[in-house]
C-alpha cells in the first residue's frame, strides 16, 4: 500500500513542507497475536493482569508506527501449567523460540521457512537494554519443529517463553 509521507531530503532539520513523498509499505490486515506472561513476582504479575481485563495501558499500544493501534482483549489465566522437559525428541511449537532454549540448534526445515531475530529481552529503568536474545519464528506463522529444552502445554498448544 502507498503511504504519502513528508518530503524532507536534503533539508537540515525540518525547514518547512517540501512536498510529499510516496513510500510502499506492506501492511498486515487484522493481525492477531496471543501473549503468554508468567512473572515470579505476584505482585507484578497481579497488577499486568488487572491492567488487560481493564485495558488500562501505560503506553498506547500500537504495532509498529502509531498510526497501527493496537487492541487489547483478555482472553484467559492458566492456572498451574506444567514446564515439560524434553527428551531430545522433535516436537511442534507454537510460538517463537530463543535459540537459547534449543537443545543443539535442532530445527526441522521441511516445508518451513524459518527466521531470526535479535530481540531486547531486558531492561533497567531509562530503557537501558542488558540482554539481547535471539529468537527464530516461522515466517508464515507455522508451527516450529525443534527440539526445545523445556515447554508448557496450554490449551493443546506448546509454547516456549522467552
Amino acid at each position: 500500500m502507498p503511504i504519502n509521507y513528508l518530503k524532507t531530503s536534503g533539508t537540515k532539520g525540518f525547514r518547512g513542507f517540501l512536498g510529499r513523498k510516496q513510500i510502499r509499505v506492506d501492511l498486515v490486515k487484522n493481525p492477531s497475536y496471543t501473549i503468554f506472561f508468567s512473572h515470579t513476582n505476584l505482585e507484578i504479575y497481579q497488577k499486568l493482569k488487572e491492567h488487560l481485563i481493564q485495558k488500562h495501558t501505560v503506553y498506547t499500544p500500537c504495532l509498529g508506527s502509531s498510526e497501527y493501534l493496537a487492541d487489547l482483549e483478555w482472553v484467559q489465566e492458566v492456572q498451574n501449567a506444567s514446564l515439560n522437559q524434553n527428551n531430545h525428541n522433535f516436537i511442534e511449537v507454537h510460538s517463537v523460540i530463543p535459540r537459547k532454549m534449543l537443545v543443539d540448534n535442532q530445527i526441522q526445515f521441511e516445508d518451513k521457512e524459518y527466521m531470526k531475530i535479535t530481540l531486547p529481552n531486558e531492561m533497567i529503568e531509562n530503557r537501558i537494554v542488558t540482554e539481547y536474545i535471539e529468537v527464530f519464528y516461522e515466517k508464515n506463522g507455522k508451527t516450529i519443529q525443534c527440539v526445545p529444552k523445556n515447554y508448557f502445554t496450554i490449551n493443546n498448544e506448546n509454547i516456549v517463553l522467552l
